[in-house]
C-alpha cells in the first residue's frame, strides 16, 4: 500500500522537486543575500514553507491526474495503472483532498507570517489548475502543456517573491525614509529576479517541450478518448516542427541569457556550460526528435528532456561558485573553501 502510494505521488519526481529547491535557495539565494550583508535576514523557515507547499501542491497534482487519467492509462501503460488497481478510486481521491489541504495551509501559513495576503490567491490557483488540468484542460489543444509549464515556472517565481517580501518587511521601517536602503533593497532583489526568470523560463520551456513529447508518446490511448492534444490536431509532421522551433528557441535564449551575465567580473563558465549542458544536448534532442518513429523513441526523448532539466538546476552550483570567486561570499566559506 506504502508502495503504491509513493508511485501515486510520482516519489522521485518530488524528490528531485526538493533537491532543486534546496539548491536554488543555498546556491543562489544565500550567495545574493550574503553578498550584501544581509544574510542574517535570510529565514530558512519561510523557505521550508514555500518548499513543502511546493511538494505537497504537486503531489496532489500528480494524483489527481492519475484519478483521472485511468482510461487513458490502460490503453498506454497498462502494467502501471495504481488507481482502482491496488488502489480504490475513493482512498485516491481522500489522499488527493489531503495532500492538497496540507499544501494550501502551507501557503496560507507563508502568506500570514510574510503579510502578504495577496499570495494567497496564488496558493489556491496553482491547485485549482492542476484539478482543471486533470479534469479537461489536459485534452485541450495546447492548454493543458501551458498550464503544466506556468505552474513548473511559479517554482523559481515564487522564491524570488518570497525574498523580495522578506527583504521589505525586514527593511520597512528604513524604506519608508527613502534613500539609500531603499535603493540597496531595489537592486538585490532586482539581481534576484533576474535570476529567478532565468531558472523561470528555462522551467517552462523545457516542461512545454517535454509535455508535447509526452503527448505523442500517449497518442493512442489520447485518441481512443477523443482528446485534442496538439499531436493529434496537428499530425506528427507538425508536432515535430514544433518541438524542435521551441528546442532552438530555447538554445538562443539559454546562451544569450548565460552570455550576458551582469554580476560578474570573471565568468569563463556560464557560457561553456550553456553550450556543453544545455545547447548540445537540445540539439541531439532535435536529432533524435526527426529520426522518432514509435513510442519507444519519444519515451528516450522525454528520459533524456528530464536529464537537460537536472542539468538546467545544477547550474545553480555553478552560481554559488562564482559568487565566492567574485565576492568571496557564499555558503562554500562555510567549509572553509577559498
Amino acid at each position: 500500500m506504502i508502495k503504491d502510494i509513493l508511485r501515486l505521488v510520482r516519489i522521485k519526481n518530488l524528490v528531485f522537486l526538493s533537491i532543486f529547491q534546496v539548491i536554488l535557495y543555498f546556491g543562489v539565494l544565500d550567495p545574493i543575500f550574503q553578498k550584501y550583508g544581509m544574510s542574517e535576514i535570510l529565514n530558512g523557515w519561510q523557505f521550508l514553507l514555500l518548499g513543502l507547499c511546493v511538494v505537497f501542491t504537486a503531489a496532489s497534482g500528480y494524483v489527481i491526474n492519475d484519478y483521472y487519467d485511468v482510461k487513458i492509462d490502460m490503453i498506454n501503460r497498462p502494467k502501471k495503472v495504481i488507481v482502482g488497481n491496488t488502489i480504490d478510486r475513493h482512498t485516491v481521491m481522500t489522499i488527493y483532498i489531503v495532500l492538497a489541504i496540507i499544501g494550501i495551509a502551507f501557503g496560507i501559513a507563508l502568506t500570514i507570517w510574510l503579510k502578504s495576503y495577496t499570495m494567497i490567491f496564488v496558493f489556491l490557483l496553482v491547485p485549482g489548475l492542476l484539478w482543471f488540468y486533470s479534469s479537461g484542460y489536459k485534452r485541450q489543444f495546447l492548454l493543458g502543456n501551458i498550464i503544466i509549464a506556468l505552474c513548473t515556472y511559479m517554482v523559481p517565481f515564487l522564491f524570488g517573491y518570497v525574498s523580495d517580501k522578506i527583504l521589505h518587511l525586514h527593511y520597512n521601517s528604513i524604506t519608508e525614509l527613502g534613500g539609500f536602503f531603499m535603493n540597496l533593497v531595489n537592486h538585490v532583489c532586482q539581481e534576484i529576479y533576474i535570476w529567478m526568470f532565468a531558472f523561470a523560463f528555462f522551467a517552462f520551456a523545457l516542461t512545454l517541450i517535454r509535455e508535447i513529447v509526452k503527448d505523442q508518446e500517449d497518442i493512442i490511448g489520447d485518441s481512443e478518448m477523443e482528446c485534442r492534444t496538439l499531436p493529434i490536431v496537428w499530425g506528427i509532421k507538425k508536432t515535430k516542427t514544433t518541438i524542435v522551433f521551441l528546442s532552438i528557441a530555447t538554445i538562443i535564449g539559454v546562451l544569450y541569457a548565460s552570455h550576458n551575465i551582469p554580476f560578474f567580473e570573471t565568468d569563463k563558465i556560464s557560457f561553456q556550460y550553456a553550450i556543453f549542458m544545455i545547447a548540445l544536448p537540445l540539439l541531439s534532442v532535435i536529432y533524435l526528435v526527426i529520426q522518432a518513429n514509435c513510442k519507444k523513441s519519444w519515451e528516450q526523448i522525454s528520459t533524456f528532456l528530464k536529464c537537460i532539466m537536472a542539468a538546467g538546476c545544477l547550474y545553480t552550483l555553478v552560481i554559488c561558485y562564482l559568487y565566492a570567486l567574485n565576492y568571496d561570499t557564499t555558503i562554500f566559506n562555510l567549509f572553509s573553501i577559498k
